[in-house]
């Protein structure tokens, strides 16, 4: 139950337009009838990658007319009962934490609906752009030889993005048009489960675009794990024990 006390010449309207975010108001049919000064704003800027001019022409359209086709869309607009919030990407100019709430009033029964967009395209451009400095600092790739690569994996594995690795790693792999690629896990603290899979993945990946993979410094608990996945790969003690087993081989000549 809501605690209140009146104030005189207040105006709830006027509250909502002092709100320092996007705030819209829609009725029972889900189409917007009114919007706060910042939502004007917001809108005007937005309304133009619809093909639409400006925030006076989006009156009248539903809640979700600027996500309809965002994999985030709200759906069964009729069933929201309480409060829902969701992420959305307006056409990758605008990120936004959409909050849609019903309005109810004393007798419980819905008389409009509020949205809310607060909007986090700076701190998701920003989050955007340390996840791909973080990719490429924890992923260094070099060139050890003609057509040999190698990457050296550190720390605690279950913490690399494996997506992110095996990208990385199979862009370089046909863009290089490597014939092997090493892969070093020496400095590896914790590698379970799910580092196996990975290291599992990125060794198919390899094969399948025709480089072959070498596995490097490899502990006991790796060599158990990667047994019971049945790898097929190549493993070796060190870098340098690799790179002389394909000396010796004449598959490699020094650059």
């Amino acid at each position: 139950m809501a605690i209140e006390t009146i104030i005189e010449n207040v105006d709830m309207l006027d509250v909502l337009n002092s709100i320092e975010e996007t705030v819209l108001l829609a009725g029972l049919d889900y189409k917007i009838c009114w919007m706060n000064h910042r939502a004007a704003a917001t809108i005007d800027a937005i309304a133009p990658l619809y093909g639409l001019p400006d925030s006076k022409a989006v009156m009248g359209k539903r809640l979700d007319w600027f996500y309809s086709a965002s994999s985030e869309a709200l759906e069964n607009l009729h069933e929201i009962k309480s409060s829902r919030r969701v992420q959305i990407n307006i056409k990758n100019t605008y990120i936004t934490e959409a909050a849609l709430t019903p309005i109810y009033d004393r007798t419980n029964t819905i008389t409009a609906y509020l949205l809310i967009l607060f909007d986090i395209t700076t701190h998701f451009k920003e989050e955007e752009k340390k996840d791909r400095l973080i990719e490429q600092l924890s992923v260094p790739i070099l060139n050890v030889w003609e057509r040999v690569y190698a990457t050296t994996l550190t720390g605690d594995i279950r913490l690399i993005r494996p997506e992110h690795l095996l990208r990385k790693i199979l862009k370089t792999a046909v863009d290089e048009k490597a014939d092997y690629f090493l892969i070093d896990v020496s400095g590896v603290t914790t590698m379970e489960q799910t580092g196996v899979s990975t290291i599992q993945k990125i060794s198919e990946g390899l094969r399948l675009v025709g480089t072959s993979c070498l596995i490097v410094g490899v502990t006991p608990n790796l060599a158990k794990g990667l047994v019971r996945t049945d790898f097929q790969g190549k493993t070796y003690l060190s870098i340098k024990t690799a790179l002389e087993a394909l000396l010796l081989q004449n598959k490699v000549e020094p650059t």
